[in-house]
């Protein structure tokens, strides 16, 4: 241990010293082996596929030729009834009939009750007698019971025992053979039809909407001269209203007359303010404004609608006049006398010279009954159906 003590630089350097040869040694070799690679040793080995070569062609990839070949195939769609829905092509639309089994009281199919047992409690159900399906009895001078008698469908080149033919509009005037029948008017002439009005019901009463906003009543004491409404005018920002100003709303003149400061029990601001009309006629209009709801006009409107033409909609008041009809059909026009908004009843004066009926009133259900009204059938030559309703303008 002396002796290392003395030389331990010298042992140290030894050590240093073989470790460098030692790493000498390693590269010398590592060169070695570098020289003895060729570019066959670098290239990988090459796989064996794992999947069976596919023809496209095959018949295993003819989807659409197995599907029909099993029994996922689908049949070309067709109606279920031509004569009754023949724009209908699946049942997945149609809702299955249901009714309650007197037995068990659970709602079941009514499939089940053609002499079958009910699925629930298996009690035997009973068969219910069918309904009529005709309102019309068969006569010999209607032989197809359809209520139009076998003359009339021949001076008009009806054809009878066609199924649904009552009930659709040869001329396209929206009244149906049916009606024409009872009105006394040819079915097969556009402009010779019931008065149009007997198309139109009365659907709702609509409001006028004012372009202002109650916004908030500021009241200190009672003395309501000193109180002071905050109102949002549209167009016209903000205003302060005072009791008895005179005011402009959707151009007409008013005065404030009152204002009722109210909180209900849960802090709720229910304020109200009350205007009156500035006129000299005999009913001055009154307007009741709340905070924060929308303020509507007395000043009501009927709303006409045509049950045989989606797009006829109108908002009439007394006094205002309306057309209905095209072209095709002859138009014709109406003013609008009274109306009741709560009976849902308008009553119209026919404007037309040569008008059938010079006075009409119409309500909430048409004149048209409907079991009147225009069905589409299918014509025998498989052609468009010959009517839909009038022509739209």
């Amino acid at each position: 241990m002396e002796l290392i003590k003395r030389h331990y630089e010298k042992v140290i350097l030894l050590g240093v010293f073989l470790l460098v040869i030692l790493a000498m040694l390693f590269a010398i070799s590592a060169i070695n082996e570098t020289r003895e690679i060729s570019d066959d040793k670098l290239r990988l080995p090459r796989m064996k596929a794992d999947y069976e070569k596919a023809d496209p062609a095959s018949e295993r990839f003819q989807t659409q030729k197995r599907i029909q070949s099993s029994a996922l195939s689908w049949s070309s769609p067709s109606a279920r009834n031509a004569a009754l829905c023949s724009n209908h092509y699946s049942d997945l639309v149609i809702f299955p009939g249901v009714a309650m089994c007197p037995f068990c009281r659970k709602m079941i199919p009514g499939y089940y009750f053609d002499d079958k047992h009910c699925p629930e409690c298996d009690q035997m159900l009973p068969k219910p007698e069918r309904p009529k399906t005709g309102r019309f009895e068969k006569t010999e001078s209607d032989q197809d019971a359809d209520g139009l008698p076998d003359e009339w469908e021949a001076r008009f080149q009806i054809k009878q025992n066609v199924e649904g033919h009552a009930l659709r509009d040869d001329d396209n005037d929206g009244f149906s053979n049916l009606y024409e029948y009872t009105c006394n008017t040819e079915p097969n002439v556009p402009r010779d039809h019931p008065p149009l009005w007997h198309r139109i019901v009365f659907t709702n009463v609509h409001l006028i909407q004012l372009p202002v906003n109650f916004k908030a009543l500021t009241a200190f004491g009672d003395d309501k001269n000193t109180w002071k409404a905050q109102v949002e005018i549209e167009r016209r920002g903000t205003k302060f209203w005072r009791l008895n100003n005179e005011v402009v709303v959707a151009g007409r003149h008013y005065i404030v007359v009152d204002m009722e400061k109210k909180l209900t029990s849960d802090g709720k601001d229910e304020s109200t303010l009350t205007l009156k009309e500035k006129t000299t006629g005999e009913n001055p209009e009154i307007i009741t404004m709340k905070v924060g709801q929308p303020t509507f006009s007395s000043d009501q409107r009927a709303v006409l609608e045509d049950i045989a033409d989606p797009a006829f909609k109108v908002e009439v008041r007394v006094g205002d006049t309306f057309t209905i009809g095209n072209d095709v059909i002859g138009r014709e026009n109406y003013k609008v006398k009274s109306f009741d908004g709560e009976k849902k009843e308008v009553v119209l004066e026919a404007l037309d010279p040569d008008a059938k009926e010079k006075e009409a009133t119409v309500t909430s259900e048409s004149r048209v009954p409907e079991d009147m009204r225009v069905q589409s059938g299918i014509p025998e030559s498989g052609d468009a159906l010959p009517g839909r309703g009038p022509v739209k303008n």
